[in-house]
């Protein structure tokens, strides 16, 4: 990588900065999505094809296939040469019934009454009011 001052690219303050404002919310909102579907327990059930998953989770194949491949760069999948989907050790965690799991964490973080108030955050700090 090319050289900025005595910092390398990957870790100027710019991409420091990207690295907080672009990934988290959407990583976050794949999780959830992840555990409203219930993927994880459908994936662990033996149920790991696009068309499968679809037809058990109710979802269009081709944006579910979107997901699911969103998950694998995040770790939570990963995806075998015959296009099937397995759960990785942080995937496993997802299951509803996972002794440590952050099934309930994933679905109350991404859900609508936490997003909203923070989406409206820059009108709360420029009125006062709570959102």
């Amino acid at each position: 990588m090319a050289q900025i001052g005595s910092q390398s690219a990957e870790t100027s303050p710019r991409k420091q900065l990207f690295s907080l404002i672009w990934p988290g919310a959407l990583a976050a909102q794949a999780v959830h999505c992840a555990a409203r579907l219930g993927l994880a327990d459908h994936i662990a059930g033996g149920c790991n094809g696009v068309e499968s998953l679809a037809a058990a989770t109710q979802s269009h194949p081709v944006a579910l296939h979107r997901l699911l491949r969103a998950l694998c760069s995040l770790g939570v999948l990963k995806e075998d040469r015959g296009n099937c989907f397995h759960l990785t050790a942080m995937g496993e965690t997802l299951q509803a019934s996972h002794p440590s799991g952050v099934h309930p964490w994933a679905i109350m973080l991404g859900a609508a009454f936490i997003w909203r108030p923070w989406g409206r955050l820059l009108e709360t700090v420029q009125s006062g009011e709570p959102a």
